[in-house]
C-alpha cells in the first residue's frame, strides 16, 4: 500500500517538511506580472464568450426557423377575382346562361371594373368591384336555379 494515499500519512509528511519563506523580491514579481497582465488574471473561456453565444443564438434561430416552415400555412380567404371567374365559369355552364338582367347587371361592372382599371384605381376599390360582380354572379345563379316543386 502506497503511503501518500493514507491521508493522515500525508499530513504527517507535510508537518515534517521545513518551514519555507518566499524570497523578498517574490511578491514585486508577482505584482510586476499582473501589472504586465493589464491586472486580468489569464482566462482562456473569456476568449471564447462571444463566438459560443453568436453561435447559441444562431442555433436557436435555426429551430425557430424550422419549426416556423413545419406549421401549417393558413388558407388565404379566396379572393373576389378567383370567386367571380368561378362563378362566372358555373353561370355560362347553366341552361338559361343568356338571362338578358343578369347580362347587363355584370356588363355594368364590367365597364366599371374595366374604368377602374383604366384610370390606375388603388386596390380597396377594385376589390370592392370585384366583389360587387361576384355579388351579381351569384344573384344570377340562384335565379337561375330550378325551383322544388310539391306534388
Amino acid at each position: 500500500m502506497n503511503s501518500n494515499r493514507n491521508p493522515d500519512r500525508v499530513h504527517d509528511y507535510l508537518q515534517r517538511l521545513p518551514a519555507a519563506s518566499p524570497p523578498p523580491a517574490l511578491r514585486l514579481r508577482v505584482l510586476a506580472a499582473v501589472a504586465a497582465a493589464g491586472g486580468r488574471r489569464h482566462r482562456p473561456w473569456r476568449q471564447w464568450r462571444w463566438p459560443l453565444g453568436l453561435a447559441a443564438a444562431a442555433a436557436v434561430a435555426a429551430m425557430a426557423v424550422g419549426l416556423l416552415r413545419q406549421m401549417p400555412v393558413a388558407l388565404a380567404p379566396e379572393s373576389a377575382l378567383a370567386r367571380s371567374q368561378a362563378l362566372e365559369t358555373r353561370l355560362l355552364a347553366a341552361p338559361a346562361a343568356d338571362d338578358p338582367l343578369v347580362a347587363a347587371g355584370i356588363g355594368a361592372l364590367d365597364a366599371d371594373l374595366a374604368a377602374a382599371y383604366r384610370r390606375g384605381a388603388g386596390q380597396g376599390e377594385l376589390d370592392a368591384l370585384w366583389e360587387a360582380r361576384a355579388r351579381a354572379l351569384e344573384a344570377g345563379l340562384v335565379a337561375q336555379a330550378p325551383l322544388p316543386t310539391r306534388i
